[in-house]
């Protein structure tokens, strides 16, 4: 592993592309005596597992931590994360299963809270273009959902969204910043080019669909 300090904790940078991963693998808790506690930016794209599990040591995961992971095809995550990052999963064009622990309340990593609003860096595209994804179940304290979450998910069948999901995240205004609209009211990009979508279960509240959601 590449891996930096930061407050005396390991946040893995990379993998060795040579090295060969058996199909089912998780991550270490500890390098060299160092408690592995964060997953950078594109870390393990260069990896060839295929059933991945993220221990709960792991607290945080950078933008695109596991984006083009060609191989993986399933991926359980640590119960200590709350926020699932930009582009988490993107291009995982096999991911077939994923195990999202209830502990996540964010997609997205929130960068600055003022008052009702919470700004997002990036936030969206979490699922993009895992082509081969035919189901997801939503975490049950998730709150808001970002734009183009789905986009691109080919196989997709069936979503299930939490019961107190309240908002949705809309596309980005370089002018304004980050902007909510109500569940009521969402226009958030969430399936675009998801041929297969067969079921979506929304929560009770919601009383309109726009175009291009």
């Amino acid at each position: 592993y590449v891996y930096k300090l930061v407050d005396g904790n390991a946040h893995i940078c990379a993998v060795d592309p040579t090295t060969d991963f058996p199909d089912e693998f998780t991550l270490p808790e500890k390098i060299d005596d160092y408690t592995v506690t964060a997953i950078e930016e594109e870390a393990l794209s260069m990896s060839d597992i295929k059933n991945l599990t993220v221990p709960d040591s792991v607290t945080y995961l950078g933008d695109g931590a596991f984006s083009d992971f060609d191989t993986l095809e399933e991926v359980t995550l640590s119960d200590s994360i709350s926020a699932l990052p930009a582009s988490a999963f993107s291009g995982c064009v096999n991911l077939k299963k994923v195990n999202l622990p209830d502990t996540i309340t964010n997609f997205g990593t929130t960068i600055k809270n003022e008052g009702v609003f919470n700004l997002y860096s990036n936030s969206g595209w979490q699922f993009a273009g895992c082509a081969s994804l035919e189901e997801i179940i939503l975490p049950d304290k998730l709150g808001v959902l970002p734009a183009y979450t789905f986009y691109g998910c080919k196989s997709l069948k069936k979503v299930v969204f939490p019961k107190n999901l309240t908002k949705f995240l809309i596309e980005f205004d370089y002018t304004t910043g980050w902007d909510y609209i109500d569940i009521k009211n969402m226009r958030s990009k969430l399936f675009w080019d998801c041929d297969a979508l067969e079921s979506i279960i929304l929560p009770s509240g919601i009383k309109y669909i726009p175009p291009k959601t």
